[in-house]
C-alpha cells in the first residue's frame, strides 16, 4: 500500500485524525499523546480497524518507544482475519528489540491470511535472526518463488546460499524487468543465462537467440534456459511457442510461473485462458489482482471488471494512491461512471486534493462538460501551487473548448518552468499538429522522445508527423519500430493507421499480414486488410475479408455494412442487400446503411423498396437532406418532375445555401420543360441507372474496440480530423451530385405529402391543366409514403415506444385522415395508454370506414372494458367474433368481462377457446385454471396447472393455486409436489412465503411449514465475490451496529443495483441445518462452535430468540468466511427448535439431577460446558 489508507467508517477518520493532526482537534491530540489517545480508542472499540491505520499507530508507538509486545498483540488482535500487514510490521518492530519469541508468534497470528511473499520474507528475518539458517533459506525462496521481481529475498539468499548464484538471478530478474542490473558480475550457468537475456533485451535478438541455441544447458532441458525461451517468444509475440514452452515448465513450477503465463495469454488477447490461469495463482498478490481486472475487461463484462476491481481496492494493499490508479485505469477503460464512484470514495476518505480534481476534471472533459472541467482544473491549480499536472489538465480543457491560443499559454508556463515536462510537450505537439504546424509538432514530439525514448505512442506520433511533411520511409520506419517496442494489438492498429493516411501502401500490408499473424483471432485486422483491398478496387477479395471478420464478430453491424459494399461494387447486389439486412438487424437506426440498401434496391429495379428505405433514413436523420434529394432524382428519373420539385423546395428549405441542391432544381426544371413522356411498352427500358453510395461513416459503438471504419481505413482516434470525402456526408458522386454539409435544424414547416412511388409508369398529365408556377410548387412539401411510415409506426409501437408511434401515425392521419390501419393502431395505442375515450372514437371510425373488418370492434370492446361498460364491451366483442374474429385475445378479452360480470360458465369456455388458440399463453391457461377451480371442476384445474408447472416450474402464482387447490380437495400428493415446486423457486418473496405456510400448516404438514419459517434450503450457492461483499457488509453491520441487509449500508458498498441485490439475497437467506446426529463427526464439532458462539455474544434468551444476530457470530467468533457464520446461526436455530428426545446419554442425565428446574440453556452451557443441543437434552432431563 502507498499513500494513506482508504477509511470507510468515521470511527476509523477520526482515529486517523488523532494520529496524524487534521482539523483543529486532530492537531491538538496529534501534540498531546495522540497516539495513547488512538490506542485507548482502539481497545475498546468492538470492530475491526483498518491494516493501515494499524500500521501508522504501530509506526507512531515505535518511534515513541511505547511499542511494547502487548500493546502490538493488541493491536494486531484488532484487525480483520485475513489481514497480514498488522502482524507482519508488529514482528518488525519486535525484531528490531531483539525479541524474537514475540516477534514470531505475533506473525504467526496472521496464519489464516493467504498471503505469501511479505509474510515468508518476515518469517525468513525472524529464523535467520533466531539462528535457524536452514527455515530462513526456505522461507525466502518462497518468496522469492512468489514474485521474482521483489528484491528482498535476492539479498538473503546471497548470504544464506552463496553458492546458489542469487547475484546472477537477480540481474537476470532486473533486465527482464527493464532495469538496470544491480549486482557484480559472476561466472557459471546463470552468468551464461544472464548475457542472453541482456543481448535479447537490448535489442541483439538474433544474438540472443543463436546463444540460447547453442548452449548445453538449453539442450539438455534446463528449467532456466527454458523459461529464457518461452519468454523471448512471448516478446516476439510468439504466442504458440510461448504457450508450448509454459506448458513443459508448469510441472512443479514456482508459483510466479503461473501468473507470468496468464500475463502472457492476456497480451495475446486470450482473456479466458489467462482469467484460467489467474484462478489458479496467488489470489492474494495485487499483480493477480490487478491482471485478473484486466482479463475481464478484455472479455468485455464490466460488471465482473468492477467485481475483480473492487476485491483490490478492498484488499489492506490498496491505499490512496492504488484508489487514484484505480481511476486511471478505469478512465482508460472507458467506464467513467465506475472511476466516478472510485473517486467519490477517495474523496470521502482523502477529501479533495489536486490529484483528484484533475480526474474529476478529466471525467466531466469526457462527459462534455466542459465548463466543469475548466472549474476543478482551476481548483486544483489553486489547491497546490506550482502543480504542472493541473496546469496541463486546464491546457487540455482549453483545448477541448477549441482555444488553442490559451492552451498554449498553459504548456508555455509549464514549459519555461521544466522545458522536459512530458505532459506540455505532448499538449503543446497536439496544439502544434490541430494549427497544422507538423514541422512543430514534429520538433516538440523529437523533444519529447529525448525525455521518454521507450514509448511507442510517442514514436507512432513522430510517425504521424513525418507522414504530414512527406517523409513517408521515415514515418514507416518509426512505425515499424514502434511495434517492436510493443507489439500489442492497440500499437499494430495505430501503426497501420498512420502509414494509411496517405492510402494503402506496402509498409501497411506488412503490419496487416504481420498483426494477422500474430493476433489470429481477432477480426479487426482481417476487417483492415478488407478495407486496402477495397481501396484498392478488389472488391471481390474485399468482399472475402470482411466475411473472415465477420465470423470472428458477428454482432458487428460495422463489419456486415462493409461486406455490402463491396458485394454493392463488385455486382453481387443479392449478397449486398443480405449484408445490409444483417446490418440493420443488428443496428436499425443506422441512416446510412438504409441509404446504401435503397441504393441496391434501386438498382434491382424495386423502385418502391428504394424509396421506404430513404424514408426511414430520412426519419432517422431528419437534418439529412440526401434521403430526400435521391428520392427526387428518382421521381424525375420516372417524369414526375414536379413531385420532385416538390422534394427539392422542401431540401433547399432545410439547405438554403445548399448550392448543389439548387442546381439539382434547376435540372429538374429544365428536364420539366422538355420532358416527352415515353410510350406505356417501353417504360421498363427508362428505369433510373443505380447511384453509387458512398460508405457511411463507422457506428459509434465500434469505437469501443478501435475498430476500422471503411472511409478512413485505420483511423482509431475519436479526436482526429474527418477527412472530406467521407461519406458520413453522403455525398453522390454523378449528374445527380448534392451536398450534405451538416446543416441547422429547420424551422417547423407542414410535413412531406405524396403518393408512394409505383414501378409503372406514370400517365401523361392532361395538357389542358395548366402547369403550375415553379416557385410555388418548391413551397408544397412532398407527401408521405404511407406504407413505409405505417411499418415504422408499426416497429415503434413493437419496441414500446408509444410517443414515437403516434407521432408517425398522427401525421399519417393529417395525410389521410381515413387511413383505417393507421386509425386502428392508433386506438390499440389510447387503450394502453389510457386514453379510452380517443380509443373509441378512433376504433369507431375506422369500423365506419371499414364495416367488414372485426378489428376496430375488438379494440372498442377492450377500451370499453377498461371504461368499465361492461355490457357496451361484451357487445362489441361479440360483433368482432361474429365478424370472424378468432384469435386468442379476443376470446380472452370476452372471457374477462363474463367474468367480471359473474357469468362464470361462459367466461370459462371463452378462456378454453384462447387457450386451444394460443396454447404458449400461460396466463390464459392459468385464468381457465382458476375458473375450473371457482365452477367446482378441481380436477381439471389441477389437471390445467400441472400443463402450466411443466412448462413453466417456477411460476409462483400457479404454485400457490395448486396448493389452494390441493388443500381443499385434501389431496397430499399434490400438495407435496406444489411443496417442491415453491422451494426450488429462488426468491419466491415474503408475502408468497406466508401464504404456502399458511396452506401447509392448515393441512397438518407443520415440519414443512416451520422450515419454511425459520429457513428456507439454500438452492444457489452465491459466487465468491458476493460473499466477499457480504462479508464486508456483515463487519461494517458488526461496527455500525445496524441490520446487514441495510439499504444504506449495502448502498455504501459501492456496488451495482444487480450485485446489491445479490448481496442482500445471500444475507438475508436462512440456511436449513438439517437433522442433528448426536455421535456423528460434525456433532461433536458443532456443539463446541454453538457454545463458543453463546457463550462470546452472550446469548441468553435463547429460548426466546433462538437465532443468532449473523453479523456478531461471524465477528466476534472470528469465522473464517460468511458460510461458517451462516453454518452455526443454523445449527443453533435448529438445535433449541429440534425434539430433544428422552433417551439421553449417561453424562447428560448426571448433569441433569444437579441442576433446579427452571434453568435456562445458556446457564447449563456455562455451568456444564456443553452445546446448544446437549443443553437441551439437560433442560429436558431435569425433574
Amino acid at each position: 500500500m502507498t499513500g494513506r489508507p482508504i477509511l470507510q467508517t468515521q470511527f476509523e477518520k477520526r482515529l486517523w485524525r488523532t494520529l496524524n493532526g487534521g482539523g483543529i482537534l486532530g492537531r491538538y491530540a496529534a501534540t498531546n499523546g495522540g497516539s495513547q489517545t488512538a490506542l485507548e480508542s482502539i481497545s475498546t472499540y468492538q470492530g475491526t480497524v483498518d491494516p493501515g491505520l494499524l500500521v501508522s499507530l504501530m509506526d507512531r508507538l515505535a518511534e515513541e518507544g511505547k511499542a511494547t509486545a502487548e500493546v502490538l498483540r493488541e493491536l494486531v488482535s484488532s484487525s480483520r482475519a485475513v489481514d497480514c500487514t498488522p502482524s507482519i510490521r508488529a514482528s518488525e518492530i519486535l525484531l528490531e528489540k531483539g525479541e524474537f519469541r514475540a516477534a514470531e508468534e505475533l506473525l504467526a497470528r496472521s496464519d489464516r491470511s493467504q498471503e505469501v511473499l511479505h509474510r515468508s520474507i518476515a518469517e525468513a528475518r525472524i529464523r535467520k535472526a533466531s539462528g535457524d539458517m536452514e527455515g530462513a533459506k526456505a522461507a525466502a525462496v518462497r518468496a522469492y518463488e512468489s514474485d521474482p521481481s521483489c528484491d528482498e529475498p535476492y539479498a538473503i539468499l546471497a548470504e544464506l546460499d552463496p553458492y546458489g548464484e542469487w547475484p546472477q538471478r537477480h540481474n537476470i530478474q532486473q533486465v527482464f524487468d527493464g532495469r538496470s542490473p544491480s549486482d557484480a558480475p559472476g561466472e557459471g550457468r546463470m552468468q551464461e543465462l544472464y548475457r542472453i537475456y541482456y543481448e535479447w533485451f537490448r535489442g541483439s535478438r538474433e544474438s540472443a537467440s543463436e546463444m540460447l541455441a547453442k548452449s548445453r544447458h538449453y539442450a539438455s532441458g534446463d528449467r532456466d534456459f527454458m523459461l529464457a525461451s518461452a519468454r523471448m517468444s512471448v516478446d516476439e509475440g510468439d504466442w504458440h511457442s510461448a504457450d508450448m514452452m509454459y506448458a513443459r515448465l508448469l510441472p512443479g513450477a514456482p508459483a510466479f510461473l503461473r501468473r507470468e503465463m496468464a500475463e502472457a495469454s492476456l497480451d495475446a488477447g486470450d482473456y479466458g485462458r489467462a482469467l484460467q490461469l489467474l484462478a489458479e495463482s496467488d489470489q492474494t498478490s495485487p499483480r493477480t489482482m490487478l491482471d485478473t481486472v484486466r482479463a475481464r475487461h478484455g472479455t468485455g463484462d464490466r460488471r465482473e471488471t468492477m467485481v475483480a476491481l473492487r476485491a483490490y481496492l478492498d484488499s489492506e494493499w490498496a491505499g490512496s494512491e492504488e484508489y487514484l490508479e484505480a481511476v486511471r485505469m478505469l478512465i482508460g477503460f472507458g467506464m467513467d461512471a465506475e472511476a466516478s464512484t472510485v473517486l467519490d470514495m477517495y474523496v470521502d476518505s482523502c477529501g479533495n486534493d489536486a490529484e483528484s480534481l484533475i480526474l474529476r476534471s478529466m471525467l466531466s472533459e469526457r462527459a462534455g462538460d466542459s465548463m466543469s472541467a475548466l472549474i476543478f482544473a482551476t481548483e486544483a491549480t489553486m489547491r497546490e501551487k506550482g502543480s504542472r499536472g493541473a496546469r496541463a489538465q486546464r491546457a487540455r480543457v482549453y483545448l477541448s473548448m477549441d482555444d488553442p491560443v490559451k492552451a498554449g499559454k498553459e504548456c508555455a508556463r509549464i514549459l519555461a518552468e521544466d522545458p522536459n515536462d512530458p505532459d506540455a510537450l505532448r499538449l503543446m505537439m497536439t496544439i502544434q499538429s490541430r494549427a497544422g504546424d507538423h514541422k512543430g509538432a514534429l520538433e516538440s514530439c523529437r523533444k519529447l522522445m529525448d525525455v521518454q525514448p521507450a514509448d511507442a505512442g510517442l514514436l507512432l506520433d513522430m510517425a504521424d508527423a513525418l507522414m504530414r511533411t512527406g517523409s513517408a520511409e521515415d514515418a514507416a520506419d518509426a512505425a515499424h519500430r514502434a511495434v517492436r517496442m510493443d507489439g500489442t494489438m492497440d500499437v499494430y492498429t495505430r501503426a497501420i493507421s498512420v502509414l494509411m493516411s496517405s492510402g494503402p501502401n506496402r509498409d501497411a500490408s506488412y503490419l496487416c499480414r504481420e498483426a494477422e499473424t500474430r493476433f489470429p483471432r481477432e477480426p479487426v485486422f482481417k476487417r483492415i486488410r478488407g478495407n486496402m483491398e477495397y481501396a484498392g478496387g478488389e472488391y471481390v477479395r474485399a468482399s472475402a475479408s470482411y466475411a473472415e471478420a465477420a465470423l470472428g464478430d458477428p454482432e458487428n453491424p460495422g463489419v456486415w455494412y462493409s461486406k455490402g459494399m463491396s458485394d454493392e461494387a463488385s455486382g453481387d447486389l443479392e449478397s449486398a442487400e443480405e449484408a445490409f439486412d444483417r446490418a440493420l438487424a443488428l443496428d436499425p437506426d443506422d441512416s446510412g446503411c438504409w441509404i446504401a440498401k435503397a441504393s441496391v434496391r434501386e438498382a434491382r429495379g424495386d423502385l418502391r423498396g428504394a424509396v421506404r428505405a430513404l424514408d426511414r433514413a430520412a426519419e432517422l436523420d431528419r437534418a439529412d437532406t440526401y434521403p430526400m434529394v435521391r428520392k427526387a432524382v428518382m421521381l424525375s428519373n420516372q417524369g414526375r418532375h414536379a413531385e420532385a420539385l416538390r422534394i427539392l423546395g422542401y431540401a433547399a428549405r432545410m439547405e438554403p445555401d445548399n448550392a448543389s441542391i439548387r442546381d439539382e432544381m434547376e435540372r429538374v426544371r429544365r428536364e420539366m420543360d422538355s420532358y416527352v413522356p415515353e410510350a406505356p411498352e417501353t417504360a421498363d427500358r427508362n428505369e433510373p441507372e443505380p447511384v453509387p453510395v458512398v460508405p457511411a461513416a463507422e457506428h459509434s459503438h465500434d469505437r469501443e474496440v478501435q475498430e476500422v471504419t471503411l472511409e478512413s481505413f485505420v483511423e482509431t482516434e475519436p479526436d482526429a480530423p474527418v477527412p472530406a470525402e467521407e461519406v458520413g456526408k453522403h455525398t453522390v458522386p454523378m449528374s445527380e451530385e448534392v451536398g450534405s454539409e451538416p446543416i441547422p435544424e429547420p424551422e417547423p414547416i407542414p410535413e412531406p405529402s405524396e403518393e408512394p412511388v409505383t414501378d409503372q409508369e406514370p400517365e401523361p398529365e392532361p395538357e389542358s391543366e395548366p402547369e403550375p408556377e415553379p416557385e410555388p410548387e418548391v413551397q408544397r412539401a412532398p407527401a408521405l409514403d404511407v406504407d413505409a411510415l405505417y411499418s415504422t409506426a408499426f416497429s415503434l409501437e413493437e419496441a414500446g415506444d408509444h410517443r414515437g408511434a403516434t407521432r408517425i401515425l398522427d401525421r399519417i392521419l393529417s395525410a389521410d385522415p381515413d387511413n383505417t390501419d393507421a386509425l386502428k393502431l392508433r386506438a390499440e395505442i389510447a387503450v394502453r395508454t389510457g386514453d379510452l375515450d380517443s380509443a373509441v372514437t378512433l376504433a369507431g371510425k375506422a369500423a365506419g370506414l371499414s364495416p367488414d373488418d372485426p378489428d376496430p370492434y375488438r379494440i372498442m370492446g377492450e377500451a370499453k372494458m377498461a371504461k368499465g361498460d361492461l355490457g357496451g364491451a361484451l357487445s362489441d366483442l361479440d360483433t368482432a367474433v361474429s365478424m370472424g374474429a378468432d384469435d386468442a385475445d379476443v376470446h380472452a378479452a370476452r372471457g374477462e368481462v363474463l367474468e367480471r360480470m359473474g357469468v362464470l360458465d361462459r367466461a370459462s369456455e371463452c378462456y378454453s377457446a384462447a387457450v386451444s388458440r394460443d396454447p404458449s399463453r400461460l396466463d390464459l391457461a392459468e385464468r381457465l385454471a382458476r375458473m375450473m377451480y371457482a365452477r367446482k371442476e378441481a380436477i381439471a384445474a389441477d389437471g390445467m396447472l400441472n400443463r402450466i408447472l411443466r412448462r413453466d416450474p417456477r411460476r409462483m402464482s400457479a404454485i400457490l393455486l395448486k396448493a389452494e387447490i390441493a388443500n381443499a380437495r385434501k389431496d397430499d400428493k399434490s400438495l407435496m409436489a406444489a411443496y417442491d415446486y415453491f422451494v426450488k423457486c429462488p426468491n419466491p418473496g415474503p408475502e408468497n412465503t406466508v401464504r404456502m405456510v399458511r396452506i401447509l400448516e392448515e393441512s397438518g404438514h407443520q415440519a414443512e411449514a416451520k422450515g419454511l419459517v425459520v429457513g428456507r434450503p439454500q438452492k444457489d450457492v452465491a459466487d465468491n465475490s458476493v460473499k466477499r461483499y457480504a462479508e464486508k457488509a456483515l463487519r461494517r453491520a458488526f461496527s455500525m451496529k445496524v441490520s446487514p441487509t441495510d439499504p444504506d449500508l449495502i448502498n455504501a458498498l459501492g456496488l451495482d443495483q444487480e450485485s446489491a441485490a445479490e448481496v442482500t439475497a445471500y444475507l438475508a437467506e436462512q440456511p436449513d441445518y438439517g437433522s442433528i446426529n448426536p455421535g456423528s463427526e460434525s456433532f461433536g464439532r458443532m456443539e463446541s462452535l454453538s457454545r463458543d458462539a453463546v457463550m462470546k455474544l452472550d446469548w441468553r434468551d435463547l429460548e426466546h430468540n433462538p437465532r443468532l444476530p449473523l453479523e456478531r457470530v461471524f465477528v466476534q467468533c472470528g469465522c473464517k468466511d460468511a458460510d461458517s457464520a451462516k453454518e452455526i446461526v443454523a445449527y443453533v436455530l435448529r438445535a433449541m427448535l429440534a425434539d430433544p428426545g428422552r433417551n439421553a446419554d449417561p453424562r447428560l442425565s448426571d448433569m441433569s439431577m444437579r441442576l433446579p428446574k427452571g434453568i435456562t440453556v445458556y446457564e447449563i452451557m456455562r455451568e456444564c460446558g456443553v452445546g446448544v443441543y446437549e443443553a437441551r437434552v439437560v433442560q429436558s432431563l431435569i425433574v
